[in-house]
């Protein structure tokens, strides 16, 4: 049998999982879920200022709010486990929690789902790895960092330098846009050995592709649960035979956020 395991499984279990993670009602679909999402990455990758995007995303938000508007009353009235629900419980502004919804959503189902589809492509073309994987010769939480770190889902983050700035000799003036490349970084030969090649054994936890710092992603420890500790180890119990489909183009797509957008596989 066969199938696009991103259009098929990772995007609609990272859609299902951020719709648990927030809390929203059980009416709202992972179709929802994917296109609010879809549309806040592209307004924050909208670097082209394209008028249709930036529709787009305020519709999005329009309908976010709308369940917010029920949802928020509701949580105050009988708090639950989900992050909205924590959120007020601490007592922060209305305006504030809403603010942290719309922020988990853009962050919080592009990324685990390439992460589901990148880590399944990068087991699929080293069989032995793979295999150590599997008979738990490796953990699977070695596995998915080296994936973060070899194929980097958020590949560049904008900053705006707020002092002026020498670095290694270039002169950055205040208020200058700077990219920062992480999955440069995360192929630094002088801190990663063998940096281009994807290795499970190595520990790459010195990677950078959740950011690092006071800003470091604060879904890291989501994502990682999510993917490497249950979507792809019970992928792998339920098609122990799950292969890519020969013959059949694998789809990437972005450079700020990247992943593959098609990944036919086999079983």
């Amino acid at each position: 049998q066969s199938a696009d395991l991103n259009r098929d499984f990772a995007a609609p279990v990272a859609s299902q999982n951020l719709i648990n993670i927030v809390g929203f009602p059980s009416d709202v679909g992972v179709d929802d879920m994917h296109r609010w999402s879809t549309d806040y990455i592209a307004g924050i990758g909208n670097l082209l200022d394209e008028p249709e995007i930036w529709q787009r995303c305020d519709r999005s938000q329009e309908e976010v709010n709308a369940i917010l508007d029920d949802l928020l009353p509701s949580l105050r009235r009988r708090p639950d486990h989900s992050v909205t629900s924590h959120l007020l419980q601490v007592g922060l502004p209305e305006e504030t929690v809403r603010a942290n919804v719309h922020l988990t959503i853009s962050g919080g189902m592009n990324e685990p789902q390439h992460m589901i589809t990148n880590m399944v492509w990068a087991l699929s073309r080293h069989s032995e790895q793979k295999a150590d994987v599997l008979t738990g010769n490796v953990p699977w939480g070695e596995a998915f960092e080296e994936t973060v770190r070899w194929q980097s889902p958020i590949g560049m983050i904008p900053r705006e330098a707020i002092v002026d700035s020498v670095v290694q000799g270039t002169f950055v003036p205040a208020g200058a846009n700077v990219g920062l490349v992480l999955a440069s970084a995360n192929r630094d030969e002088t801190v990663f050995d063998r940096a281009a090649r994807f290795d499970v054994h190595r520990r790459a936890r010195g990677h950078v592709g959740f950011g690092s710092g006071t800003h470091m992603c604060a879904g890291r420890w989501a994502a990682k649960s999510a993917v490497g500790e249950f979507a792809v180890p019970r992928l792998y119990e339920r098609f122990p035979d799950l292969a890519l489909a020969l013959g059949r183009e694998v789809q990437w797509d972005g450079w700020v956020f990247r992943g593959i957008t098609s990944l036919p596989v086999t079983w």
